[in-house]
């Protein structure tokens, strides 16, 4: 379990059973969660909303999740989790400072990625 104070996660996923595990998961953690079932969506939630971390489903109907990397000015002031079931991503393509993890994943690997994320670089 994360050792973290609790933290506002915006999390992108198009898949209804997984957003709604994953969403229950983060509650778990002590998280809050906003969702959001495209890529459009978290955009105008992140512009609306003060969230900390965004995990972003790298598939998503109206965006791959790579194409985040060129919106990085919307994001740069928030943790990113790249959460996929490929195996053929290309890490150095994502958003400077994202944390990929891989599907499935369970509770540890969400804590960890969490934890990657506010630990400071040198120690990631």
């Amino acid at each position: 379990m994360s050792n973290v104070t609790p933290l506002s996660v915006l999390l992108c996923e198009d898949e209804p059973l997984i957003k709604i595990e994953l969403a229950a998961l983060l509650r778990d953690l002590g998280h809050t969660v906003g969702g959001a079932a495209s890529g459009s969506e978290a955009l105008i939630a992140l512009e609306a909303g003060a969230f900390k971390i965004l995990i972003v489903d790298i598939e998503l109907p109206d965006m791959s999740g790579l194409k985040w990397r060129p919106l990085h000015a919307v994001t740069s002031q928030i943790g990113m989790i790249f959460a996929t079931g490929r195996f053929d991503v290309d890490e150095a393509s994502l958003v400077e400072d994202a944390i990929m993890i891989a599907k499935p994943y369970g509770e540890a690997d969400i804590a960890d990625a969490i934890d990657r994320l506010l630990a400071p670089k040198s120690l990631r």
